[in-house]
């Protein structure tokens, strides 16, 4: 090793890089690969990125650490990624978050089966040996089987290689094609084992779904946090840090594959196939999303007017990107309608098949940036509004992902009933939890309209005390405590802060703004919608009756909205089954019309009026 690099070895991956002494342990583990959950962008505000460091860094305390680890932790070796610094051989250890099982996906019937024409097909061959009566080439000796005269195109790994696959098999191979290029000859019979991936990349989590492209059915789940959250909590941060750092569209780049990698492992082991098993990967996520994952210039996105580097369909070879499939693999990259209405609102489009529903049709697709879509009177119109990441339980104080520990329910009667998810002692509240505890507090009257924590005082009589006792005084305002620690070594207090509520008022207040914007251009009132489809995992999770407790939808009645889970998922999937379905995506962004907020007065009017709450 050189002298002036150190190694830097991380658990439980166990993978190891060389970096140069001073770089930030934050640094190192993106260039690995590897998740670091963060989410100011390596500012030390957010007391995110937390790590166990064995050895090798920079013994100093940061203030930053100071202000979000306990002493316990400071002594067990957890330390802050972004705040220290290599110095030399260096042991990490990165803790998983560990995903609930029992929270994965679910698709409907409708989606488990879709039709087949997918760009990846299998034949089986058994082919003539060579003898000197036909001493055609290797390659001949294929082409004369399967190209029935057309040209086909081929690469040079795979003519490498070609000549020890066909003996080593006795001349029994399977040839793999996309599209008119011949990308693969494998051993014997392998016609059943053709799959691939659709990712949908959110802002704050990357799904994604493994279909066997024979059946057209998705087989696996899984969801990974996106790991350019290190790097700022929604699009315009990121897009100013790939601006601002040196090599920042890298690391972004780097954030976004560590996620689908994660993804295409757990994937791959949960479903017993290999990597080189998957021919094809079908992305999906807002525009920003996408060109960041491409490596590409994003900053004339955050600008009016919001102008992308492409907005058609691509397809790219994964030999530009190195994604865990197989190398010679497709990447079908999704059309999009907009600087801030991406790919993955078109793939909601497909799943819910918008355009032939009848009456009235209103999509929402909640996470950091709120896409809106309503559809009738033979017209599509879509928004989007940056609701922020607290219904993921970013920016708030207790916030975390739907994972085991979280709060995802909250009940109060006499007193608070935490719902956590994989049971216990919680650790946090997700995004679903926040929205139930704000409607609970505001049907107890802990909650004004404003959306301001009422003084413990003024509701003497009003609230059992055992509620009342649990508004207290904070650093930054009045808290009100979801549970109380028993055990500081094991348990903590999770509360709701009087800023967590601040951040919920603006996201809610966004979404409720942007559909009435929609309503608006079509002449129409909430109470003349007929359907409401509630994309995004989260969707899954909220009570449609707390969602509209706390003013997320104007004047719409429960029984009107259905989650639809990860439409956008589901969409990619049908494109990834079927080119036909890809033929629907490109239609549906032309026959799109896309109404631009930020320079609209009457959304500004609409917004200020959304942040209070209908008490």
């Amino acid at each position: 090793m050189s002298s002036d690099t150190i190694k830097v070895t991380f658990l439980p991956s166990g993978k190891a890089i060389k970096v140069s002494p001073g770089v930030s342990i934050l640094e190192s583990a993106i260039a690995a690969g590897l998740g670091v959950k963060g989410l100011c962008g390596g500012k030390g505000l957010c007391g995110k990125c937390r790590v166990k460091a064995h050895y090798g860094v920079e013994q100093k305390i940061s203030l930053s650490e100071l202000e979000h680890l306990s002493q316990e932790d400071l002594d067990d070796g957890m330390v802050l990624a972004c705040q220290r610094k290599l110095i030399a051989d260096a042991l990490i250890e990165i803790e998983p978050e560990a995903i609930n099982p029992h929270r994965k996906e679910s698709l409907t019937d409708a989606h488990k089966l879709m039709p087949v024409k997918s760009a990846v097909t299998k034949r089986y061959l058994t082919l003539p040996p060579p003898s000197l009566e036909d001493q055609a080439s290797d390659l001949e000796r294929i082409m004369r089987e399967v190209s029935n005269g057309n040209s086909l195109e081929i690469g040079i790994e795979l003519l490498k290689h070609l000549p020890a696959i066909l003996r080593r098999s006795s001349y029994r191979v399977t040839a793999v094609f996309l599209d008119k290029s011949l990308i693969g000859i494998e051993e014997q019979d392998t016609s059943r084992d053709t799959y691939g991936i659709a990712f949908d990349i959110g802002t704050t989590t990357v799904a994604g779904s493994l279909v066997d492209l024979n059946a057209g059915r998705i087989i696996a789940t899984r969801g990974a946090t996106n790991y350019q959250q290190i790097f700022g909590a929604d699009v315009i941060s990121r897009i100013d840090y790939s601006i601002t750092h040196e090599n920042g569209a890298g690391l972004l780049q780097k954030g976004a594959m560590a996620a689908m990698d994660e993804i295409i492992t757990g994937l791959t082991r949960e479903s017993g196939i290999t990597e080189r098993q998957i021919y094809e990967a079908v992305l999906v996520g807002n525009t920003t999303m996408i060109h960041l994952f491409m490596g590409l210039e994003a900053s004339f996105l955050a600008r009016s007017p919001f102008v992308p580097v492409f907005s058609r369909a691509l397809n790219l070879s994964n030999k530009d990107f190195g994604l865990g499939i197989h190398p010679a693999g497709n990447i079908h990259i999704f059309p999009s309608i907009a600087g801030f209405v991406g790919a993955d609102t078109v793939a909601v489009m497909l799943a819910t098949d918008i355009q032939k529903q009848p009456g009235i049709s209103l999509v929402v697709d909640i996470g950091t940036n709120g896409e809106i879509v309503l559809a009738g009177k033979d017209r599509i119109l879509t928004c989007s509004t940056a609701a922020g990441p607290a219904f993921e339980g970013a920016k708030i104080l207790y916030g975390m992902r739907a994972v085991n520990g979280a709060i995802e329910g909250i009940s109060i009667d006499e007193d608070v009933h935490p719902d956590v998810i994989g049971g216990g002692s919680p650790k946090g509240i997700c995004g679903s939890g926040l929205i139930d505890a704000v409607a609970e507090m505001l049907r107890v009257g802990i909650l004004d309209s404003r959306g301001r924590i009422a003084d413990r005082e003024a509701l003497i009589g009003q609230v059992d005390p055992k509620t009342l006792d649990r508004i207290q005084e904070g650093k930054q305002g009045r808290e009100f405590v979801l549970n109380k620690s028993i055990s500081s070594s094991t348990d903590k207090s999770v509360m709701i802060t009087q800023k967590d509520i601040r951040e919920l008022q603006l996201g809610k207040g966004a979404i409720c703004a942007g559909i009435r914007i929609l309503l608006g251009e079509l002449g129409l009132t909430p109470r003349e919608i007929d359907r409401v489809f509630l994309a995004g995992a989260f969707g899954n999770y909220i009570k449609r009756d707390s969602a509209i407790s706390i003013g997320l939808f104007p004047e719409i009645e429960a029984d009107r909205i259905h989650p639809v889970g990860n439409a956008a998922g589901v969409g990619a999937s049908m494109a990834l089954a079927s080119i036909d379905v890809r033929e629907r995506a490109t239609e549906l962004t032309r026959k799109a019309e896309h109404i631009e907020l930020s320079c609209r007065k009457d959304f500004q009017e609409e917004f200020l009026n959304a942040l209070y709450f209908p008490v």
